[in-house]
């Protein structure tokens, strides 16, 4: 059992106990008769190896309580018994916060935001831990010479007197979110610079570009316990899909233009919104991460929002980006634009708008087509790949996903022979065609990535579905040809007339390269944009 979960364990044990034991009228009536109008306030405080913490001073404090503007305010004060409890008689209703400190431990601890409203209230039981700290890089329009920081229902602030572009909070209360204000002396109200920032013990939390009131870690996890991907990938395209599960909606603006990334030193990540539905809470966001780590599971990437100032800064041309050896992608969402700079945009669609496994995507009967002109200018090595699903059979011969012309082409189900889901390349003038077969039909089966990488300078090709090599094979140095067998490039049917092999299912995400990707970087694809993400963990 990992440290983190032991501690977890631990923390809702004594919960459990505290509540069942402390929080009962026996335990208030040792204490003494109350007034009926006064309401009753208890805790526990533990120390870091589970025993009671005596002696721990304990502050309890207005949740909204401001240390610089509230000074003169009264805070009721307490100390820790033997057995680690601390006790208060509060007059008013209200929310609440217990900061708590052990001088002779040096530690801290934070109880934050508990409602006070009946005549008992037992706060959950806490246990100390050494103390963070906060950097708060600061906005342009801060005051420097009546500006302070602050934790608001703590006695945390700095003021930015002689501050040189940022201050530092220092001994924290850690595991625990808290939220950073800024403010004037007495003179303007609170502006909040950051939301749930997490504090670890005797470490710095960052508050970058504070324009944004909400932040995110996101971990990219391709160690054996995520992804499993042990190359290094580079100009990745990071999959970032939010739910009500993972996102609060209502905290951005309704077409999440707000949204930014940064990576570790706080530069900003260029970002694709592919989908943002602030109705339905769901959105499908591409991130280009310059270099994912391979087996490593501590690489993370920042997600901001909560700026209703920000512009619209999503760009898809700068995440696929023609530098890298990207020719097309055509996300098959409302419409069929290429994400490119080389805008090889769909010129006829007669597919139907369906759901993908990313976002929205086109459905297919058999008869339905998406045209692309011209042959995306004759690659010699390529990688093609779509994800697919083939809910019927299809064709009498197979399923077209994507074909330029029918020079290069990926087809489900192909029954000659049972070649099954294949890889196909023209390699001459007549009719001789080259297949990397798997002998695996999809048929019925829900959604897969297929990719077909063709590698001109060693004659290698190879078909891969859902990240795994299932098929290779080697053309002897004979090229793709393009010559004569169609002039445009097709996806969901055949690329040069033929009616046998139409597509009856759902395409999603279909991609182009003017090179073959390697393993890992298929392997991360799929991983990655699957419905079940491995890579992405949200912090």
């Amino acid at each position: 059992m990992n440290k983190q979960l032991h501690v977890q364990i631990q923390w809702l044990l004594i919960v459990l106990m505290t509540l069942s034991f402390y929080c009962t009228p026996g335990r208030i009536a040792d204490g003494g008769t109350e007034d009926v109008n006064t309401r009753v306030v208890i805790g526990k405080v533990l120390n870091e190896d589970s025993s009671p913490a005596s002696n721990a001073q304990v502050l309890l404090i207005p949740s909204n309580y401001d240390p610089v503007r509230d000074a003169g305010t009264t805070i009721l004060a307490d100390t820790t018994d033997s057995m680690g409890e601390y006790r208060f008689t509060v007059k008013d209703s209200g929310i609440f916060t217990a900061q708590i400190v052990q001088i002779k431990t040096r530690t801290r601890a934070l109880v934050t935001s508990e409602e006070v409203l009946d005549s008992m209230t037992c706060f959950p039981s806490t246990i100390l831990s050494k103390p963070g700290k906060i950097k708060v890089i600061l906005p342009e329009y801060v005051n420097s010479e009546k500006g302070y920081v602050y934790i608001p229902g703590t006695d945390r602030f700095i003021y930015l007197k002689n501050s040189s572009g940022y201050v530092i909070l220092d001994s924290v209360p850690a595991e625990t979110s808290t939220n950073i204000f800024y403010s004037e002396n007495n003179e303007k109200d609170a502006i909040v610079l950051r939301y749930n920032v997490s504090v670890k013990p005797e470490e710095v939390s960052t508050v970058a570009n504070p324009g944004w009131k909400y932040s995110r870690t996101l971990v990219l996890n391709t160690s054996v316990t995520g992804a499993s991907v042990s190359g290094t990938v580079t100009d990745f395209p990071v999959l970032i899909r939010l739910t009500e599960n993972n996102f609060d909606f209502n905290q951005a603006k309704n077409d999440g233009s707000d949204i930014r990334f940064t990576k570790a030193d706080n530069s900003f990540l260029s970002y694709e919104i592919e989908e943002w539905n602030s109705a339905e809470k769901r959105a499908s966001v591409w991130v280009k991460v310059d270099t994912v780590w391979g087996d490593n599971y501590v690489q993370s990437i920042n997600m901001y929002w909560g700026n209703p100032d920000a512009p619209l800064y999503s760009g898809s041309s700068a995440v696929f980006d023609t530098s890298d050896n990207v020719i097309a992608v055509w996300h098959l969402g409302e419409e069929c634009k290429d994400a490119t700079a080389n805008t090889y945009d769909a010129i006829m669609v007669s597919a139907y708008d369906a759901p993908g496994v990313i976002g929205r995507c086109k459905g297919f009967n058999g008869l339905d087509s998406i045209v692309v002109p011209g042959l995306l200018d004759t690659p010699p090595s390529l990688t093609l790949s779509a994800w697919v699903c083939l809910d019927a059979k299809s064709g009498s011969r197979g399923g077209d996903v994507i074909s330029l012309g029918d020079a290069a082409i990926i087809r489900l189900d192909y029954t000659q022979d049972s070649f099954g889901t294949t890889g196909g390349i023209h390699l001459s003038e007549n009719t001789y065609f080259f297949n990397v077969q798997s002998g695996i039909f999809l048929n019925g089966t829900g959604w897969h990535l297929v990719s077909f990488t063709i590698d001109h300078s060693i004659s290698e090709n190879s078909l891969y579905i859902d990240g795994i090599l299932v098929g290779s094979g080697n053309t002897q140095k004979r090229p793709v040809n393009y010559s004569g067998v169609g002039k445009n490039t097709y996806i969901g049917t055949h690329g040069n007339g033929k009616t046998e092999y139409g597509f009856k299912g759902r395409i999603d995400e279909v991609r182009v390269y003017n090179k073959p990707l390697n393993s890992d970087y298929i392997k991360l694809c799929y991983m990655n944009q699957k419905n079940d993400d491995a890579l992405v963990i949200f912090k």
